[in-house]
């Protein structure tokens, strides 16, 4: 059976999504094509935090925009919708985590 992603996983994946429209935009622009896939790259680094502490460390006291590039992000604001999305969804402790063994091991108990 396929793992169910989890909220965060579907916020991150909307995020690569409309950045990715935006690299598709540019194909064949020179800078800008590459601008727009560094920050594409950059927003898959999102799949690899699960949780707060996580995504805090991945930011390094920014913010999405800033992790992503000001820059690139001003001249593509329409992106910004989905930076709320990504913070809301992030598991703010790892035992809280859907998908975790603990996690359906305590709701099993829990159920019981």
């Amino acid at each position: 059976m396929p793992r169910q992603r989890t909220d965060y996983e579907k916020a991150v994946g909307q995020l690569i999504s409309a950045i990715q429209k935006e690299w598709t935009k540019h194909a064949g622009e020179g800078d800008i094509e590459k601008q727009s896939e560094a920050v594409m790259y950059r927003a898959h680094h999102f799949y690899k935090t699960e949780t707060q502490a996580d995504f805090e460390q991945l930011l390094q006291g920014g913010d999405i925009e800033r992790y992503l590039g000001s820059d690139w992000v001003k001249k593509h604001p329409q992106i910004r919708q989905y930076f709320k999305h990504v913070e809301n969804s992030v598991t703010p402790n790892p035992a809280l985590k859907q998908d975790a063994p603990s996690a359906r091991l305590l709701a099993t108990r829990w159920a019981s």
